[in-house]
């Protein structure tokens, strides 16, 4: 606590003066926090000085990204982003956590000393776990896993030591508003529902299923529970499995769409773009990369559509061959490959 408070005064965060005349004063509290490791063990303590204001800090933190060249991700205001054609930085804050990555060991360095000068800044090292997500290197790249976090979530759910299921939804599944009786509980399944949203960073295989039972929030029936129970059955029998994100060798970029063949067509043929003038502007831009040779539109048969998992529920004898094309992998598997 006399750490963080000596921290505070060194960075000027207040100014101590009189109260002035009809002004209400910001009152404040110190937070303690056990910040633990991705096994469960205790990695430090923390404390922390609580304000009404909680933004402060991190405006003051904006202004200096700001003067040092970095700016807001469009899609994310707590990411900043440095980049130029041969090297990028990422800053991502969370609270008073900050996670620093990018393409020059060097660069980051130099951004954290000179950020120290004006933070009293901690330097952890390498991250191994953030925001429940645990982070392993390959010798491939990094693999990110939710181990942790999803064993928490099936306790919660009663459901720690269950059979388990190969997939997260039957493929002849057929959920509605009708047919059953209301859930028992209806702030247990909310509760669950909203954290399996989480689980789906590093898991792209869950979203469509989680993305269905998302749907009947307001009011759930028996039915719905029964679903999720069996999505949390095939998170019991794959905790170690995560997002392996692999060392790119070149910047191509692939992506899946469902489409039909039509749309293909529409994309590349200059005689049907007269049929194209209600569709919304980003639609012209992408047909514009498409006569710049920017963007190439080809056809994907279905086995290979990878956009399929996100879009409907995938067969059984497909499912484990998908997964594998989202590069979502056991950690198990990856140490006894060496990758």
């Amino acid at each position: 606590m006399s750490t963080e408070n000596k921290a505070l005064i060194r960075n000027k965060t207040w100014d101590l003066v009189i109260l002035p005349p009809n002004r209400i004063h910001i009152g404040c509290k110190w937070v303690y926090r056990i910040k633990y490791n991705a096994d469960g063990s205790v990695s430090r303590l923390k404390e922390r000085l609580v304000a009404k204001a909680p933004r402060a800090w991190f405006a003051k933190l904006s202004t200096i990204l700001l003067e040092y060249g970095f700016q807001f991700s469009k899609l994310d205001p707590s990411l900043f982003i440095k980049a130029n054609s041969t090297r990028c930085i990422y800053v991502l804050v969370y609270v008073d956590d900050i996670l620093i990555m990018g393409s020059d060991d060097c660069l980051v360095d130099s951004l954290v000393t000179e950020l120290n000068t004006r933070f009293a800044l901690k330097d952890l090292g390498l991250v191994y776990y953030f925001l429940g997500i645990q982070v392993t290197r390959t010798a491939a790249g990094i693999h990110l896993t939710q181990t942790k976090y999803l064993q928490d979530l099936l306790t919660k759910a009663g459901m720690k030591n269950v059979n388990t299921q190969s997939t997260p939804m039957n493929s002849g599944l057929k959920l509605s508003n009708y047919g059953s009786e209301p859930a028992l509980d209806t702030t247990l399944y909310r509760s669950i529902v909203g954290a399996l949203q989480y689980a789906t960073i590093t898991r792209p295989e869950l979203f469509y299923c989680v993305n269905k039972v998302c749907q009947y929030m307001q009011t759930p029936l028996l039915s719905h529970w029964t679903a999720v129970k069996r999505i949390l059955r095939y998170i019991a029998g794959t905790l170690d499995y995560g997002l392996h994100i692999k060392l790119a060798h070149d910047f191509a970029l692939d992506v899946f769409c469902d489409a039909d063949q039509s749309t293909v067509l529409l994309a590349t043929n200059l005689v049907l773009h007269a049929r194209t003038k209600n569709i919304e502007i980003d639609l012209y831009f992408v047909r514009d990369k498409v006569l710049q040779q920017k963007i190439q539109v080809k056809h994907v048969p279905a086995s290979a559509q990878l956009a399929d998992f996100f879009t409907k529920l995938i067969s059984s004898t497909k499912f484990n061959d998908f997964r594998s094309k989202l590069s979502v992998i056991s950690l198990a598997t990856l140490s006894l490959k060496g990758l």
